[in-house]
């Protein structure tokens, strides 16, 4: 398992909430749109 840092700029509100409940499912927020997520290799 990794820890991986993602981090973002979408101005589009519809696509930065869908990438944000993506992310959250994988990770916790870190800040608004920075997530940190550990994630299997496979």
């Amino acid at each position: 398992m990794k820890l991986y840092v993602i981090a973002y700029d979408i101005s589009c509100d519809r696509r930065r909430r869908k990438v944000s409940e993506v992310l959250e499912g994988y990770g916790k927020r870190a800040q608004y749109s920075v997530f940190e997520c550990v994630i299997s290799e496979k």
